[in-house]
């Protein structure tokens, strides 16, 4: 089986990255010109920039493990289908106009990665 996962995931990242650093350049900017350290609380939309981008970052590691675990196993945990399902349909549920909507076929991807061993 093609490992479409892991790929998938680390595309989404660089989407979150590229977006959220254009979406939220201002905070950001704002975020440096105080000099980082502790320049993030109690600003919301400080808050708000740093764990979108932060989430990215995590959204790619996840993806890059993902693609090195089915490399090295040849399937994936189920739990991982189980909780990008989740994720998805939760966060999808918060906030309808946004991108957890694309958790969903990615869980149901790595679900189908759990059954199927690569050929």
């Amino acid at each position: 089986m093609e490992r479409y996962v892991g790929k998938l995931l680390l595309a989404t990242a660089v989407v979150h990255l590229v977006v959220g650093g254009a979406a939220a350049a201002g905070p950001l900017a704002a975020v440096g010109r105080a000099g980082v350290v502790n320049a993030v609380e109690p600003h919301p939309g400080r808050m708000a920039a740093v764990w979108f981008m932060l989430f990215g970052i995590l959204l790619g590691l996840l993806g890059r493990l993902t693609d090195w675990a089915q490399a090295e196993r040849g399937r994936l945990p189920a739990s991982l289908g189980w909780g990008l399902l989740g994720l998805g349909a939760l966060g999808a549920a918060l906030m309808p106009a946004s991108g957890f909507w694309l958790a969903l076929p990615q869980g149901l991807l790595a679900l189908r990665a759990a059954r199927l061993p690569e050929a």
